[in-house]
């Protein structure tokens, strides 16, 4: 509200008015409790150890003892700097109050954009499978098992779920196949789509490496995560790679979520990756360890850099 202006919100009794910083410190409580408590917890360290470093600095009379407390204190400032980028990431209700309020921006949306129905991002897709060597495994042969198969997908599950050849940054010659070919006579899988699901946990594999899946509108984010996972499991050995191997009873500590920019949405386990709205759709999907909060959201900013 601007100063001097009342409102007819004010006027209830019901309601209370709060500031900005409370609402965000609140809606973060809410849906970012494990962010939040680990910054407050690190930030109270870091501001202790740095007010204790730099007392011990001015307090330092020789050289010997001057060179380590000042080394510290640019560690401990340098840390400082790297959390509070971090943090300044996360608070994504400022950035829009500040939009909001400039008034030279030109923000809205074309009336036309809201009464026309939502185009179909996956289907755009599959209209051009040469960019990125898409297959699709309908075009094996009868009989053919999803490991033995010597195509260059896999297709898992009653829901017709299939891995399509995954992409890694290091291949000097991938093998591209630019078609996508449908056996004669066999339905086309209803509502189905493609997934790009990139990897923000160590594979052992490059940065940036991605699985390509080929899902039904039943897929849950559970099953993705198990896919990619195992997939990418099964790459590192087929590689001769030195990377981890997650057990099967490990694979609870992963999380599939869908990142822009610095906004991160986690999807639950039951969720349907297809039926993200907008503005998910124009992001990216992540599979990340639970534990480790910034993962998606650092590897987007360095592919984006």
């Amino acid at each position: 509200l601007v100063p001097g202006q009342n409102d007819t919100m004010t006027e209830k009794k019901d309601l209370t008015l709060l500031p900005v910083q409370v609402f965000e410190m609140i809606h973060m409580c809410t849906y970012q409790t494990q962010l939040i408590n680990r910054y407050s917890r690190l930030s109270s360290i870091l501001e202790m150890d740095l007010c204790l470093a730099q007392q011990v600095q001015r307090e330092a009379f020789s050289t010997e003892e001057l060179a380590p407390a000042k080394e510290r204190v640019e560690k401990l400032s340098n840390i400082q700097t790297t959390v509070d980028k971090n943090w300044k990431s996360t608070r994504w209700i400022m950035d829009i109050i500040t939009y909001a309020r400039d008034k030279s921006m030109r923000g809205g949306i074309l009336m036309s954009e809201l009464t026309s129905p939502p185009k179909d991002v996956f289907n755009s897709e599959l209209e051009n499978p040469s960019e990125d060597g898409l297959f699709d495994n309908n075009n094996s042969q009868t009989g053919c098992q999803s490991v033995a198969c010597d195509s260059n997908e896999i297709s898992v599950g009653k829901d017709n779920i299939k891995i399509a050849k995954f992409y890694d940054p290091n291949d000097e010659e991938p093998k591209i196949n630019g078609h996508v070919k449908k056996e004669t006579g066999e339905p086309s899988v209803p509502n189905s789509g493609i997934l790009q699901v990139y990897a923000a946990y160590d594979t052992g594999l490059s940065r940036g490496t991605r699985v390509r899946l080929h899902v039904t509108e039943k897929t849950t984010s559970r099953e993705v995560i198990n896919l990619v996972v195992r997939q990418l499991n099964k790459t590192v050995t087929q590689k001769g790679k030195t990377g981890p191997q997650y057990r099967e009873d490990q694979l609870d500590e992963f999380c599939l979520v869908a990142v822009i920019g610095a906004r991160e949405r986690i999807l639950r386990d039951d969720y349907q990756p297809l039926h993200l709205q907008n503005p998910w759709t124009k992001g990216r999907l992540y599979v990340r360890m639970k534990s480790n909060l910034l993962a998606a959201i650092q590897q987007g900013h360095a592919t984006e850099v």
